[in-house]
């Protein structure tokens, strides 16, 4: 029993703590640039689907 927590301690004395804290952190950034990307074209899907024509119509070129 007393050496299970010494070795609990050792552990959390080396640095796993603080790489679990960065892959935590690293996971939190990844969801929030997944989350911004499926916004961003859920907002776009919207838009070309409502005014899909007007959208178009702005950003093509007529050549004559």
């Amino acid at each position: 029993m007393f050496s299970l927590r010494r070795k609990i301690r050792a552990m959390l004395k080396t640095d796993v703590c603080s790489q679990h804290g960065q892959i935590i952190a690293e996971y939190a950034v990844m969801l929030a640039m997944c989350a911004i990307v499926a916004i961003s074209l859920l907002v776009l899907m919207f838009y070309f689907s409502e005014f899909g024509w007007r959208v178009i119509n702005l950003v093509s070129i007529d050549y004559p």
